[in-house]
């Protein structure tokens, strides 16, 4: 929890859910290359597909654990980010950039110098590297859908708090990748190339080494139907998801939210 004078802003619970779904894959690539381990049926011995089995699923665990407390706390002299690999503390007085990249993605720019520590021997070859600093650019907050549709959300407002901490000019309004009008007429057509590529793909001959003129238009219409319709139904569900909520329903002043 954040202590006094400061501020936290954490992913949205469904984009932390999502993630840890996804770590899941960690422990279950390797059961598909070893299974079954309880029928006897496999390439391994049965002790050395448990024990791998082990080792994943505790590690899918301890990413799962750090994935869950992803946040960005900004305090009266630094900015934490906790992500799933590590943690780092930037301190205001060096951050030379807060920016949006891609829309979906607040990446902040920062000078990091090291602590000082022993004094090291004349003409230490690491003298150098040490006193100039590291720069660096660390992904702070992500967003879900509304990176696509453009609306402003909780995590706009922490950004320009970083911004303004640090002395920067806050950022730029982030653009929508398309209108509503425009998602609601891209979202059936991109569907109706999805369906044509997927019929297209469904009556070729997949043996033969050079694809024919009619697998190659179905891949581009498959690939063309998913790039067309994928970021409409980002729009459109964000939108929804914003008519759901009633007006003064959300998180109050200083607590998390997405």
């Amino acid at each position: 929890m954040a202590g006094s004078g400061e501020a936290a802003w954490r992913l949205p619970l469904a984009f932390r859910v999502v993630i840890i779904a996804t770590q899941a894959i960690i422990p279950g690539i390797a059961a598909s290359l070893f299974w079954v381990p309880w029928s006897g049926g496999g390439t391994v011995p049965q002790p050395m597909t448990w024990s791998l089995l082990a080792v994943t699923g505790a590690a899918w665990l301890v990413l799962a654990r750090r994935a869950w407390n992803e946040s960005v706390t900004l305090t009266a002299d630094s900015v934490v980010i906790r992500n799933v690999f590590r943690i780092r503390r930037l301190p205001l007085a060096g951050i030379s950039l807060v920016r949006w990249r891609h829309n979906h993605m607040l990446v902040i720019s920062a000078e990091v110098r090291a602590a000082p520590g022993p004094a090291a021997p004349a003409g230490g070859r690491h003298r150098g590297r040490h006193a100039a600093g590291l720069a660096v650019a660390a992904a702070a907050t992500r967003l879900g859908a509304a990176g696509y549709s453009g609306r402003r959300t909780r995590a706009d407002e922490f950004a320009d708090s970083i911004a303004a901490a640090a002395g920067l000019p806050p950022l730029p309004p982030r653009k929508a990748v398309m209108k509503s009008r425009q998602a609601a007429i891209a979202l059936p057509a991109g569907l109706a190339l999805y369906l044509i590529g997927t019929a297209l793909k469904a009556g070729t001959n997949t043996a033969n080494l050079i694809p024919s003129a009619r697998s190659m238009t179905g891949d581009v219409s498959f690939l063309a139907g998913f790039m067309l319709g994928f970021p409409a139904a980002m729009v459109l569900l964000d939108r929804s998801l914003a008519r759901l909520r009633r007006p003064g329903a959300g998180p109050a002043a200083g607590s998390p939210g997405p």
